[in-house]
């Protein structure tokens, strides 16, 4: 029997209008209609003995028959396909771009990827299960779960986390689903070692990670310990030196080469001079007209040919040169 498509009324057979709404029935509209409620029908219906079962249901409870989703085997087939697809469609980025981005984002093809992924259907049949776990398994990185360092399994980008962490998703609802639906069946023992192998990996390379990180804590405070005892030396050896050198007669400068710079140039000799300085010299340059200098101001003061340093010790008959714009 089948019915019309404006008011839902019965068709009789070889009927060319709705003997309800007068509408006329299109040809093979009769058996589209038909086939289109039988359909509807078989998806809670057992097609190998007929027990009415519940939408949700993936197992007849009465012959035990499997009920196969066609759409999600399809989607499995088709997944690499789909993905590989869109993995050519990616854009060859510059290699040291690349090198700095792949660290910090996602990629639009790598997003594109993800949402194919999470928009797959987990199938419905023990065996399409397995499959689909063994697929989901193959694109997991266990690097990607490592944060704190590198592991034996690499390193992984944004984007391969991101893909990643999307079949890790997927791989646990495959396992839930089938650990609801099918535990007690002989096949439910391959689904669990694939559940386990992929999540003992994920957890070695956490370990690893955690490993690594560990060490190289270890290091910086070893060198940064290192270097602050190279401090302490340094410390230690410039006071005796300075201190040899107070003994034997040396001197500091009042001032910095910064802080005279400006200075009248007469008044910069005078102050050396009480500083105990012997060996000045004076010498006019034409300087720049962004020193911003006028006629006399020190340009820069420099003892024994480094700048002068305030604080600094040196020999009282070192050569000072005083370089002052003309």
């Amino acid at each position: 029997m089948a019915f019309c498509k404006y008011c839902g009324e019965k068709i009789e057979n070889n009927a060319k209008f709705c003997s309800s709404c007068g509408k006329a029935i299109e040809p093979n509209e009769k058996d589209t209609n038909q086939k289109t409620r039988e359909e509807k029908m078989k998806k809670n219906k057992c097609p190998n003995c007929g027990e009415i079962m519940d939408a949700f249901e993936v197992k007849c409870p009465s012959c035990g028959f499997e009920i196969r989703d066609i759409d999600a085997a399809e989607s499995i087939r088709n997944l690499s396909k789909i993905t590989q697809e869109i993995e050519n469609t990616r854009e060859n980025a510059n290699p040291i771009i690349s090198m700095f981005t792949d660290g910090l984002v996602v990629g639009k093809t790598d997003s594109k990827i993800v949402s194919v992924i999470q928009n797959t259907p987990i199938p419905n049949t023990v065996e399409d299960i397995v499959e689909f776990m063994i697929i989901a398994s193959s694109n997991i990185n266990p690097a990607a779960y490592a944060n704190l360092g590198v592991t034996s399994y690499g390193v992984a980008s944004q984007g391969e986390k991101a893909k990643s962490r999307a079949w890790e998703s997927k791989l646990n609802q495959a396992y839930n689903k089938a650990k609801l639906s099918f535990k007690d069946e002989e096949q439910f023992e391959q689904i669990q070692r694939i559940y386990d192998e992929t999540h003992d990996k994920i957890r070695q390379a956490q370990k690893e990670s955690k490993k690594a990180y560990s060490h190289i804590m270890r290091s910086s405070l070893f060198m940064l310990v290192l270097m602050f005892a190279f401090l302490i030396i340094l410390a230690v050896v410039l006071s005796i030196r300075d201190e040899k050198m107070i003994d034997n007669g040396a001197i500091c400068p009042s001032y910095s080469s910064r802080e005279f710079k400006g200075m009248q140039y007469e008044d910069v000799t005078n102050i050396l001079e009480k500083d105990g300085f012997t060996n000045i010299v004076t010498k006019g340059s034409k300087g720049t007209i962004m020193d911003g200098l006028d006629s006399g101001e020190v340009i820069k003061v420099t003892i024994d040919g480094t700048y002068c340093t305030k604080g600094s010790y040196e020999e009282p008959d070192a050569p000072v040169l005083i370089e002052y714009k003309k």
